[in-house]
């Protein structure tokens, strides 16, 4: 299994810190989760008198066959089915090998944790915080015992916050938590008790006080006191320096790969066109540099009448060729000197094949070191010249070979101390990789990784293709267009005898609890292992975090989200709080780490092998009595099996060399940092039936909320003869026409009268006039638009054509070489867990 002794933190200095992945992880722990938005709680916020409320033994009856309602999902205005049957408690045993229909009408939601209704609707959004298991196992004997791990996911930038103005920000004088909605006060309201350490501090004399509106408030109102997510206006004790301005620097790759397949044409057209939009304010500064075996800037001072290219050729020693001021420029006053020179960059001819990035990285340092900011790495082709270049391997067909490690791991750990060291200068990297010529994801995504920045991956690109560029275009907009955080530090505090075990995502280490991020975005989410090291005696145990950062206009902020967990004391209460999508998140990650230190079977073994112990664990403390011939978990788990098997047919972890390495890699990188809410739908795609969308569905209400069609078990036996289906992933829409589809259905929905009349490089959805079905698909495919950050273009496949591989590909739940089916895959966990069970 993927289970190992806990990692050890005793850290390195900062120079040579730790990266955010280990090479030791560790599966064992507990997980919790909630998704209740936090409203008002209009109260004095004090500790409420509740019990432990202990879930009892399970039932040994069947759940009755369910009948299907609908419900309303306030966070995306779609409305998905749901079961209407008396549920099941989440700590029943569900035998597994009897259950044909497993997936929910609608998407998993995490379990609802056991605590006051008070308590529910003031705590974190699990969109922001969900754990793993909704609560906290009482002692580490305890979680050993469920085989559970326990680890948070939090996704800092999730949603916005109520803003908090004070001059003075109530911490606690031991442990430094914020004063939060789960605090206790006393002493008539001249003291509150610390929920996480339980310190008793004094409430200072002009608490009550609003200096914004110039009055005292009633303190049951205070914001801070009735949402656990609030964001304080920090004062100048949490600055070190001046508040950084937004500074983007550019960096376009132009050797004959990128002005061919027309990547310098369009990433110059969009930044042109969102000029306007880019996140800063009049302190904004822009540099803008390209690069192919040679390196050059560009003087930007706005008393020049045309941009004046500086080309520095020595990459082996590179050095800033002009000041520092007239190449970093201020968005403001030189922006017709920008605009000038993205207009003409797309129209210079093709120099060289080659390029560098070791040589601009450095160059790109010298110029930002003193300010730091964010860099845009837009390119083409593999950096073969100058500092650290990169060589394609003889043979990238190497999965399961014993040189597997080699195509799977960096070729050098230049990028990756270069990463650190950008990182100590406020310096993030983002890389955006174009075409699909071998890019070495392996080595180029640990800029991204150690340097707090992000990977996008256009394999498909050409500016000859309308979609792909549309969706280029799309998302170099969001890119530029959304929040952004600068110099932010994220710190997680935990309840007395809790404490982290292992990081994963994108960013740098600073020390033991601290993670730097010199940038922030609402797209990246950070995951925290923890371990449980003392017996938890509070009715409640917390998690508390704090992000610190400079928001795009230059304002100190202090973004904090604490989250009530309730302390679980029994197997059968750990397993009702298991979250199962939290789980599988966790798991993906870990295998990330296990297949690069270890092999990328060994990842899928652990996978299967962490299946089995939690099964075992679940019949052995949870429900010994019941027949041999059972393979039980509980109601609340019922899913793992589906979606792991899943995860183990993803492109990261799929056996053989059909999936591109530089494909695997991305999702490899991807997986450790895809924030939960869009994870499912990377790993277990929607799958609807279009052809028979009837009453409501596909029909906004009054309330501009989207009926949508019920979710199907991702295999070929749910399509329909002469059907049209649809696989939503969060990356893009694949809709498969049967071959038997009668032309009538064809026309209603694609106003053609043949198939093959489609354009394949479809922009945008036909608009049938009069045709009540296509109204609602394209209503259907606009709403799952709205739910994820990237652009999903739109690919009809005909199931007549070769293409319709790419469809069948995600029948997760069917046999195909060499893969079981989904029950196959059950039985054989069945057949272990009945081992380890004698």
């Amino acid at each position: 299994s993927l289970s190992q002794p806990p990692m050890s933190f005793q850290q390195p200095p900062m120079s040579h810190q730790q990266p955010s992945t280990s090479t030791n992880p560790s599966m064992n722990g507990a997980f919790s989760s909630l998704d209740q938005p936090p409203p008002t709680l209009n109260r004095m916020a004090s500790q409420p008198n509740m019990q432990h409320q202990r879930l009892g033994s399970s039932s040994s009856s069947q759940a009755p066959t369910p009948s299907i309602s609908r419900r309303a999902s306030t966070s995306t205005g779609l409305v998905h089915p749901s079961l209407s049957s008396t549920p099941q408690k989440p700590n029943a045993p569900v035998n597994m090998l009897t259950q044909r229909n497993v997936v929910p009408g609608a998407p998993v939601k995490p379990p609802r944790p056991q605590m006051s209704d008070s308590y529910r609707r003031a705590n974190t959004s699990s969109r922001i915080m969900r754990t793993t298991i909704n609560g906290v196992p009482e002692s580490s004997k305890l979680l050993k015992d469920c085989s559970l791990p326990l680890a948070v996911h939090i996704h800092p930038f999730a949603d916005t916050v109520t803003v908090v103005n004070r001059h003075e920000i109530q911490r606690c004088r031991s442990c430094r938590t914020y004063i939060n909605p789960f605090v206790h006060f006393s002493s008539n309201g001249t003291h509150w008790r610390c929920n996480l350490c339980q310190t008793v501090n004094e409430v200072p004399s002009n608490y009550d006080y609003d200096p914004v509106k110039g009055a005292v408030l009633e303190r049951s109102k205070r914001p801070e006191l009735n949402n656990a997510s609030v964001e304080y206006v920090a004062s100048m004790d949490y600055t070190l320096r001046p508040p950084q301005p937004c500074v983007h620097t550019f960096c376009i790759d132009v050797s004959a790969a990128a002005i061919e397949n027309g990547m310098v044409s369009v990433v110059c057209s969009q930044i042109l066109k969102d000029i306007d939009n880019i996140q800063g304010d009049s302190r904004t500064r822009v540099a803008i540099i390209t690069f192919d075996d040679t390196i050059s800037f560009h003087n930007l001072n706005a008393k020049l009448s045309q941009p004046q290219q500086l080309v520095m050729s020595d990459i082996d020693d590179p050095f800033l060729p002009h000041v520092p001021e007239d190449l970093l420029v201020s968005l403001q006053d030189s922006k017709k000197i920008i605009s000038a020179l993205l207009e003409s960059l797309s129209k210079q001819p093709p120099k060289t094949r080659n390029c560098t990035l070791g040589s601009l990285l450095e160059s790109v340092h010298l110029l930002m070191r003193g300010i730091g900011g964010r860099v845009a790495i837009f390119l083409s082709s593999l950096p073969t010249v100058g500092i650290e270049p990169l060589k394609k391997p003889k043979d990238l067909a190497a999965i399961d070979t014993a040189k597997e490690k080699e195509v799977l791991n960096s070729q050098t750990g230049f990028y990756k101390e270069f990463a650190m060291k950008g990182c100590r200068s406020h310096m993030s990297f983002d890389l955006f990789l174009f075409g699909i010529a071998f890019h070495d994801i392996a080595t180029m995504s640990e800029l991204a990784q150690y340097g707090a920045g992000s990977l996008q991956y256009y394999p498909l690109f050409s500016s000859k293709s309308k979609a792909e560029t549309k969706k280029v275009k799309a998302e170099i907009s969001t890119y530029l267009t959304r929040p952004l955080g600068l110099e932010a530090v994220m710190r997680l505090r935990t309840s007395k005898g809790i404490s982290i075990d292992n990081y994963h995502g994108n960013f740098f280490v600073r020390s033991e609890d601290l993670l730097s991020l010199p940038t922030v975005n609402p797209d990246n989410s950070y995951t925290l292992q923890l371990k449980v090291n003392e017996k938890q005696t509070q009715q409640f145990s917390f998690l508390q975090v704090a992000l610190l950062y400079t928001n795009s206009t230059g304002s100190r902020r202090i973004r904090v989200h604490t989250l009530a967990l309730p302390v679980l004391t029994t197997p059968v209460a750990v397993f009702a709080h298991a979250d199962q999508v939290a789980l599988v998140s966790l798991l993906a990650k870990l295998g990330v780490d296990r297949a690069k230190t270890h092999k990328l079977q060994d990842a899928r073994d652990a996978m299967q092998n962490f299946v089995v112990d939690c099964a075992t664990a679940f019949r052995k403390t949870c429900a010994p009595n019941y027949p041999a011939g059972q393979f039980l978990l509980p109601e609340q788990l019922k899913l793992l099996p589906l979606y792991l098997n899943a995860l183990m047919r993803h492109d990261a972890f799929r056996p053989g060399n059909s999936v591109d390495i530089d494909r695997r890699l991305y999702c490899m990188s991807k997986l450790k940092v895809l924030p939960i809410r869009y994870f499912l739908d990377f790993v277990y795609p929607r799958l609807y039936s279009l052809h028979n969308l009837e009453g409501n569905i596909g029909v906004k209400d009054e309330k501009n909320r989207l009926p949508m069609p019920v979710l199907e078990h991702l295999s070929s036996e749910r399509l329909c003869a002469g059907g049209v289906h649809l696989l939503a992933t969060s990356e893009a829409l694949y809709m498969l026409v049967r071959s038997d589809v009668r032309p009538e259905v064809i026309a209603d929905v694609f106003g053609v009268d043949d198939i093959a009349q489609l354009d394949p490089d479809m922009e945008k959805f036909p608009v049938v006039d009069g045709s009540d079905i296509n109204s609602r698909i394209r209503n259907v495919l606009g709403g799952l638009r709205n739910l994820y950050p990237e652009y999903q273009r739109i690919h009809v496949i005909a199931e007549t054509t070769a293409a319709r591989t790419i469809f069948y590909k995600y029948m997760f739940d069917d046999r195909l070489n060499p893969f079981l089916s989904y029950f196959e895959f059950l039985s054989s966990l069945h057949r272990e867990v009945a081992k380890n069970c004698k």
